[in-house]
């Protein structure tokens, strides 16, 4: 084989938080070659059996009466090595693959599990059941140690309705409600939890095994308590446009937890605390979701998501009563914040930021799909006039307005149609595409979360991308790192070659799609960061269906 880079050139209550309605190669070398791919973490070139064992474990979670959104969306196989059918010797098409997280891989990397999933059930119970069998299963064991299921239903539930799930019975928690607490019930069972991190999601929606890896990567690295959120594109935009600022110390944002969140459990405890302090009503306790992220008081660190749809039930949040609903809570909860911090009132609860909110290097970020890796820009994605100033943290919602005002509906419908999560979705008919040209500084990182390992050789960085994104690399740098403060250069040319790959989002005559890619100094091993950075403002875009990194294991390893 021609080595690649020598080729010439929602809901019913309680179960899901109350959502806005405006939606949404070689041959195996003797069993030790493996190709390492940032949409699929590790793709280690073994058995059949062992990608059919991890593409069933996945794929089977869907009910046959629930929509197909899940299997469809997913590859019907293993993401590729290599987009050009030019670049092989004929023995790619007979290597089967299988795709883990880095740490299960690596013999040694394996830890406890110290999260605890909780899910709300009301009446989605096979949805529940099905999410259960995920959070349960091997791709999971060294991250989540308990499944709490909070049933609000007066419907009784036992262990035994979740014998298909799987769950070991230390792992698997129960409690049936005696009344429908709502989304308070997140809380109260983060609250109770095992483990010192809560895992929280709808029973709507399916959150991808290497997507909750990387959550849980993440928040390990935080230097204190903190919330980690999972939001589709509408809702981040949503979360974005209400980022907000007052002189008494407001900085805060609102973010929904049902997609999928990452939370410390003492922040459950606190915030329960808190909401109570406030006298609360009953029905704002209830509606707890609506308050987390605005009585925080920071600004909620928030991904683009790479999850499934379940569906099925019926929505909480329908129609206009159901977002005024959201709204007058969301009012309410401002008002909150604004009582707490003028009155000096929040002190002794840990869950409220009392810091001055920091000015940090604005980026996006999104999980891969199908590899347990972030992939992060700096890249605009909306214009630097948005404001964010106003005297009351109840302002949110008119804040809200006037920014999409600003933004405009071509601005709105791009940021929808483009998100940064396209680029590691392992689909080729989607894109990341910046809405602005390319400037001198931009850059598109991978972080792997822990440094690849000595086991990886001929490590390359490599791009799916179109004509104008080829000549933006080519007057890019290509850097690695084991941490943001120390950037070395990769020290190779970029080389890049034709594919069959047609370019689904140009609006001209049928184009195809190049591949480029780079190889790698040998100590890139020890890095986890990995990137490419612009050294000079050009006069195009930004478009990337694929970024992914590939290399060839050198040590022995076999599938059991």
């Amino acid at each position: 084989m021609v080595h690649l880079s020598q080729t010439p050139t929602k809901h019913t209550p309680n179960e899901s938080p109350p959502r806005s309605s405006a939606s949404t190669s070689r041959s195996l070398l003797s069993n030790v070659t493996i190709w390492l791919l940032a949409p699929i973490t590790i793709s280690l070139l073994i058995s059949v059996h062992t990608w059919n064992h991890w593409h069933a474990e996945v794929s089977d979670l869907l009910h046959p009466s629930q929509p197909q959104s899940f299997a469809s969306s997913r590859p019907s196989g293993v993401f590729p090595v290599t987009y050009c059918t030019e670049c092989s010797d004929g023995t790619t098409k007979n290597t089967k693959r299988i795709s883990l997280d880095l740490v299960s891989a690596q013999p040694g990397r394996h830890r406890e599990p110290d999260v605890t999933a909780v899910i709300l059930n009301w009446s989605r119970l096979p949805n529940v059941i099905h999410i259960a069998t995920l959070l349960c299963g091997s791709l999971l064991e060294d991250v989540i140690a308990e499944v709490f299921i909070w049933n609000n239903s007066p419907h009784k539930l036992s262990t035994d309705l979740f014998a298909e799930a799987g769950c070991p019975v230390h792992k698997l928690r129960i409690y049936n409600s005696p009344s429908n607490l709502y989304f308070q019930a997140r809380f109260l069972a983060c609250e109770q939890a095992s483990s010192q991190l809560c895992f929280i999601q709808d029973d709507d929606y399916l959150i991808l095994p290497e997507v909750i890896h990387a959550l849980r990567a993440r928040i390990g690295e935080a230097s204190g308590p903190t919330n980690l959120h999972l939001l589709p594109p509408h809702e981040l935009l949503s979360s974005q446009l209400r980022v907000i600022h007052t002189d008494v110390g407001v900085h805060t944002s609102f973010a929904w937890l049902g997609h999928g969140v990452m939370i410390h459990k003492p922040l459950a405890s606190s915030f329960l605390s808190l909401i109570h302090h406030l006298n609360a009503s009953d029905a704002e306790v209830k509606m707890a979701d609506n308050y987390f992220t605005i009585l925080s008081n920071r600004i909620p660190e928030t991904w683009f998501d790479q999850g499934i749809e379940l569906g099925g039930g019926q929505p909480f949040t329908v129609g206009v009563e159901g977002d005024e609903r959201n709204k007058r809570h969301i009012v309410q909860a401002g008002h909150y914040l604004d009582q707490l911090l003028i009155s000096n009132d929040s002190k002794g609860f840990s869950n409220v930021n009392q810091a001055d909110s920091s000015i940090q290097e604005i980026t996006a970020q999104a999980p891969c799909a199908g590899a347990v890796c972030l992939v992060e820009t700096n890249i605009h994605i909306l214009p630097d006039t948005l404001e964010h100033s106003c005297v009351s943290a109840a302002d949110m919602l008119m804040l809200e307005e006037r920014n999409a005002r600003a933004l405009g509906e071509d601005r709105k419908a791009h940021y929808l149609a483009y998100p940064l999560s396209n680029a590691v979705d392992g689909s080729t008919d989607t894109a990341f595409r910046s809405p602005n040209i390319s400037k001198e500084g931009d850059f598109i990182s991978i972080d792997m979360f822990s440094a690849l390992g000595s086991g990886w050789k001929m490590l390359e960085m490599a791009w799916l991308i179109d004509a104008d994104t080829e000549q933006i690399l080519q007057a890019s740098d290509f850097e690695y790192a084991m941490d943001s403060s120390r950037w070395a250069p990769m020290g190779h040319e970029l080389a890049c070659v034709d594919t069959d790959v047609p370019d689904t989002q140009s609006a001209l005559e049928v184009r195809y799609l190049r591949e480029c890619s780079i190889v790698m100094p040998s100590d890139a091993s020890s890095a986890r960061l990995f990137r490419a950075r612009l050294k000079e403002s050009l006069d195009m875009h930004w478009r990337v269906y694929e970024v992914w990194l590939r290399g060839v294991w050198s040590l022995e390893w076999t599938s059991t």
